[in-house]
């Protein structure tokens, strides 16, 4: 990829919704459409503090996330679909158990 974010934003591609929980439910299409699976595929350098020093991301390339349905840009890049938002619209990060295939 040759896209490089700024600061503390993040790159990552839209997954395919869940469609049903680990315990086997199925979830409805009526479900919440606010968030947002995603897999991170670009991080930018870090957040800006006032004092001018830069803390680095929290996330890495390839975690699984949830996205809060706000803060994203959606743009198409080499025949893809992909959006940037910020670290700050990260509501969790997947660990490898949690994630349905």
């Amino acid at each position: 990829m040759n896209i490089r974010p700024f600061r503390d934003h993040i790159i990552v591609e839209k997954l395919p919704p869940e469609t049903r929980t680990a315990s086997g439910l199925i979830i409805p299409d009526t479900a919440d459409k606010a968030q947002m699976r995603a897999k991170v595929l670009a991080i930018g350098d870090g957040k800006l503090l006032a004092n001018g020093k830069i803390i680095p991301l929290s996330i890495k390339v390839g975690d699984i996330v949830m996205l809060g349905g706000f803060g994203t840009i959606e743009f198409k890049h080499e025949g893809r679909e992909w959006s940037i938002t910020n670290e700050d619209a990260v509501m969790v990060v997947l660990e490898e158990e949690d994630v349905i295939s």
